[in-house]
């Protein structure tokens, strides 16, 4: 049986994944280091997932990937170990990165819920309250700035001294209130992140506080209790009104840097682009998200479209994939088009991202119409 790890292999490189990979912002000695352990983590990823090696087949190419840490095996592996001996690095998370994809293999299924929890234990729940308390929270307080993290002025130390003190007076206020009907609110306050954090789901969507919203208006009625008298009510306002302009400010500078062009819109009419899927007779399509269900609902749902990020997305051995973690919406709408003959929709702007210029190169053919760049199967496809 041979063990050679390139049989497996995927064909994705570094240029085709959705983050950069010793980009040149790095000092040129670290550059290499890195491009070696993306080289062996590819590897094993595409041993790992591909669709139709058998469990033996993966596993004896994943041994090799790890004699090759070593000095005798697969050259992805080889080249890794060297590096880490010649610097002096430990090896131990390149063996734990092979552990988890022998996991990956060997582990399909667990027999129940409790099973599968319990290998999450309370790792994972712990995980979730620490980012409850940084940066979630303080992104609700207005202290950092959603999508980047970024502290608000004066700087880290203040903020963090401010956000320390406040959870310290939230903390008094609970003590020294506790029979009265204020009470009630600093239960909830403190109750909450520990029902929040049961939730796996909260781990991936970190970037925003989307799911602290219900706790906001017990925040505010509980910094409103700091503006009993008017000096006190001005500077609480005051404050207020300070970072909620920060965090305006902050949030459409980042938004205009990841939209430079600006966020799509979709025309009010989407008739033309109906007829031209309709012609083709492709009634399933992945679409960016902005189109997506206004496709869906448009269209009577006699077109099923699921959401797909044409940027952070990507096609292996002809299998649509997407990040760990940045599950479609639907799953039902998800399923539907994964099992039959699909298009792509897209906006024009992103043809010349990866993923649309690879359903070219599979024999997709692309059609513009108005704002649309739509991929329609051939016969090949």
């Amino acid at each position: 049986m041979s063990t050679d790890v390139g049989d497996l292999a995927s064909g994705k490189g570094h240029q085709d994944e959705n983050f950069p990979v010793a980009s040149v912002l790095l000092k040129p000695q670290h550059r290499a280091p890195i491009m070696a352990f993306y080289r062996f983590a590819r590897a094993a990823d595409d041993v790992a997932d591909h669709p139709t090696a058998d469990a033996t087949q993966k596993l004896a190419r994943l041994a090799e990937l790890r004699r090759g840490l070593d000095g005798a095996g697969a050259a992805e592996a080889v080249a890794l170990g060297h590096i880490q001996r010649e610097r002096g690095v430990d090896p131990v998370h390149a063996h734990e990165l092979l552990d988890a994809f022998v996991q990956d293999v060997t582990v399909n299924r667990y027999a129940d819920w409790a099973s599968l929890m319990a290998r999450a234990g309370l790792h994972d729940y712990a995980h979730s309250l620490r980012l409850f308390a940084s940066p979630l929270l303080p992104m609700t307080l207005g202290l950092r700035t959603p999508l980047t993290g970024e502290i608000a002025p004066p700087g880290k130390v203040v903020v963090t001294l401010a956000y320390a003190l406040l959870l310290a007076l939230a903390v008094a206020a609970a003590i020294r209130y506790r029979h009265r009907r204020v009470a009630f609110l600093f239960a909830i306050f403190f109750a909450f992140p520990f029902v929040w954090a049961l939730s796996r789901r909260v781990t991936f969507l970190s970037a925003t506080p989307r799911f602290l919203i219900v706790l906001t208006p017990v925040i505010a009625l509980l910094v409103a209790q700091l503006g009993r008298r008017v000096a006190a009510a001005t500077a609480v306002a005051v404050a207020t009104l300070a970072l909620s302009a920060i965090s305006i400010q902050r949030i459409d500078a980042d938004t205009k840097a990841l939209h430079p062009h600006g966020i799509p819109v979709v025309p009010r009419d989407l008739g033309p682009l109906i007829g031209v899927l309709e012609r083709a007779g492709v009634n399933h399509v992945y679409a960016d998200y902005w189109i997506t269900y206004r496709l869906d609902f448009d269209s009577h749902e006699q077109i099923v479209a699921t959401e797909l990020d044409p940027g952070n997305s990507w096609i292996r051995h002809g299998v649509v994939q997407r990040p760990v973690g940045l599950k479609p919406r639907s799953l039902d709408y998800a399923h539907a088009v994964d099992a039959a003959r699909h298009g792509f929709v897209f906006f024009r702007r992103s043809t010349a991202l990866p993923l649309p210029k690879r359903l070219v190169e599979l024999g997709y053919r692309r059609v513009l119409i108005g704002e649309f760049a739509v991929y329609l199967p051939g016969l090949t496809t």
